[in-house]
């Protein structure tokens, strides 16, 4: 039986699908985000701290997806260390810390510390 699956192609393009249902959508995004997220200055925490992230290569995740599980643990090691030296750089207290880590989208290596932390179970560094 010959190989048929490189000839399989999507029914619909799911890109192009969304972007007509959004643009038939009347909902203002900028306000819904300010709805659902802009107690105790998160959109603005958010944006300062995303700021700073999207100038350092280490937190690119256009390839985050192909990496094997070792290499992973390593990059999310990096990218730990490279946020507390950011954090220390930037003078950043212990909330942008955490938008940082909630940016990233994965646990990192120092997470449970900082949780420990947070519970009053360590003192703080």
């Amino acid at each position: 039986m010959p190989d048929f699956t490189e000839n399989l192609k999507p029914r619909y393009d799911g890109t192009v699908t969304l972007q007509v249902e959004r643009n038939g959508s009347d909902i203002d995004v900028q306000e819904l985000a300010r709805h659902l997220l802009g107690r105790d200055g998160f959109l603005e925490r958010q944006e300062k701290v995303l700021r700073v992230l999207s100038k350092e290569r280490l937190f690119r995740k256009d390839q985050q997806m192909n990496l094997s599980r070792p290499e992973r643990y390593h990059l999310g090691l990096a990218r730990a260390k490279a946020a507390v030296r950011i954090m220390r750089r930037e003078g950043w207290d212990q909330e942008n810390y955490k938008m940082c880590e909630y940016l990233n989208d994965e646990i990192g290596p120092y997470h449970l510390r900082t949780f420990a932390q947070a519970l009053g179970i360590i003192p703080p560094c």
